[in-house]
């Protein structure tokens, strides 16, 4: 294949049995199945990149995050399956759904922590978003509803699909989460992507940064931050879909590059008061 495999773990990952594989719940670019306790998925070439980087989290003890166990005879990667509820948490009305988001601002926080001693490979290929800023912090990149796994019991929060990971600044993270997990969307969009409305946008705004702990000069950015991001995601949609990039030329033919300029359009309209909460 040409890729540069993190020498931590064997390759092809060989299966002791052949368990049965289940489809998973669409959530990313890229379609997975679970089989048995791992996760399978197609490969590109960041997958060396984002393997390297969750062996280091491993190593450092962070545990809310999959571990990469190799490639298997198909050459798919083999993830760690992470047992919890995707998403639901996070969208739940009242206290139930602002203790989630506080969960994943901790986690956050927590992450950029351990991922500040990673040095990733001098040959690291990543999926590069159009208008990421350069910066030494690795994000998650896709901290988004679908990503978000809460454990069984509540309160613990891990995330999944680090396809997009990519080194950037922490704030690129932040205002990635703000924009989906908020949501920073308005009322109309809320139902298609399975919201409940209303949702206290200044309050959870509030709450996210907190958990987090963001600094003044960061959360006086942070919105413009999010228009930023905003509108990476609709120029990279429109340029890797016109360009037939797998899953990306969906999201095109499917019209998801509007919805970030519709969003766009909601924060500018709403800028002074979410600006006056978050600092």
């Amino acid at each position: 294949s040409g890729l540069a495999w993190p020498a931590s773990y064997p390759t092809p990952f060989e299966d002791d049995d052949e368990p049965p594989e289940a489809p998973l719940p669409a959530g990313g670019l890229t379609p997975a199945v679970r089989v048995g306790e791992t996760v399978r998925r197609g490969v590109g070439p960041w997958t060396p990149a984002v393997h390297a980087l969750l062996d280091h989290l491993h190593q450092v003890g962070f545990v809310d995050a999959p571990r990469a166990l190799g490639i298997d005879r198909r050459g798919r990667e083999v993830l760690s399956f992470v047992t919890g509820e995707v998403g639901a948490a996070v969208r739940s009305p009242g206290r139930a759904g602002d203790e989630a988001l506080v969960a994943v601002g901790r986690w956050l926080r927590r992450y950029h922590d351990a991922v500040s001693t990673f040095e990733p490979p001098p040959d690291a290929s990543w999926q590069r978003l159009l208008g990421t800023p350069d910066g030494s912090v690795v994000g998650h990149g896709d901290i988004s509803v679908a990503n978000v796994v809460v454990g069984p019991h509540g309160g613990s929060v891990a995330l999944i699909d680090w396809d997009l990971a990519v080194p950037s600044t922490a704030l690129w993270d932040v205002a990635y989460a703000a924009w989906r997990l908020v949501p920073l969307v308005d009322d109309p969009d809320l139902a298609p992507i399975g919201w409940p409305a209303p949702v206290d946008r200044p309050m959870r705004l509030r709450l996210l940064v907190e958990a987090y702990g963001l600094d003044p000069a960061d959360r006086r950015r942070l919105l413009e931050v999010v228009a930023q991001r905003q509108r990476s995601v609709t120029e990279t949609i429109r340029a890797w879909g016109g360009e037939g990039v797998p899953g990306w030329r969906d999201l095109l033919e499917r019209g998801v590059a509007e919805g970030p300029l519709r969003d766009i359009r909601f924060l500018e309209a709403n800028r002074d008061e979410w600006r006056s909460a978050l600092v």
